[in-house]
């Protein structure tokens, strides 16, 4: 379902009537060369994305909520939320335009922190229901950013741009699935290692990243 609702918004484009462009640019102008806070914002919403899947909605459920149900609840209303916002941009219904993709960028940044930071809280509702919004914002931050650089990069450039982030977001992941395994598979460094320590630990990687994008996002001089 998740991977249905991001191609629909992904290739919706395809489906639009062509609008008239103003200028034309020349084809011999070479684009801007991409710098971390053009590739940041993707490669941090993936990973949030696996996040979610492999190692949140579990350690969520087991750890905070004692509800082994409440993965399933949680993937399922981020899945929603997902294909929600595909439905809503499919229908022109998104207002994409107003916020742009720094404002994008920024509203799911606030969002991936606020999702992580709920759990502290200890209320199932809350982080479900963030959830949802985190599914949709990554879907269209996902969108947004692969159509700019589908714009900025050449096509060969373009072409392993996916893979490579993707590698990086999975990578960027292992350490914290790795933590997570050991804790419960060993006791002795269960000990040590809690649940809560991990997530604190997360949480605050996770904050500090997003005010780094917020920071780069004001210094962008194009929406």
């Amino acid at each position: 379902l998740s991977a249905l609702a991001y191609a629909t918004l992904k290739y919706r484009e395809a489906w639009r009537k062509p609008e008239p462009k103003a200028a034309e640019t020349p084809k011999s102008a070479e684009p801007s060369p991409l710098g971390l806070r053009d590739y940041l914002p993707y490669a941090f919403f993936r990973f949030m994305h696996f996040m979610v899947y492999g190692v949140l909605a579990t350690v969520f459920a087991l750890s905070v909520f004692s509800s082994p149900g409440a993965a399933g609840t949680m993937i399922g209303l981020y899945d929603g939320g997902s294909w929600l916002a595909s439905l809503l941009a499919t229908l022109a219904l998104l207002p994409e335009k107003k916020l742009g993709r720094r404002g994008w960028t920024a509203v799911g940044a606030v969002a991936s922190a606020a999702f992580l930071w709920s759990a502290m809280l200890g209320v199932p509702v809350l982080t479900f229901a963030l959830g949802g919004v985190l599914g949709a914002l990554i879907t269209v931050n996902s969108n947004k950013w692969m159509a700019f650089y589908s714009q900025s990069l050449s096509q060969d450039k373009y072409r392993n741009l996916s893979k490579w982030m993707m590698t990086a977001s999975v990578l960027a992941m292992l350490p914290i699935f790795g933590a997570v395994s050991a804790a419960r598979v060993f006791p002795a460094v269960g000990a040590v290692l809690t649940m809560p320590v991990i997530l604190l630990a997360v949480n605050i990687a996770v904050t500090v990243i997003a005010l780094a994008m917020l920071a780069l996002m004001r210094g962008k001089t194009k929406a």
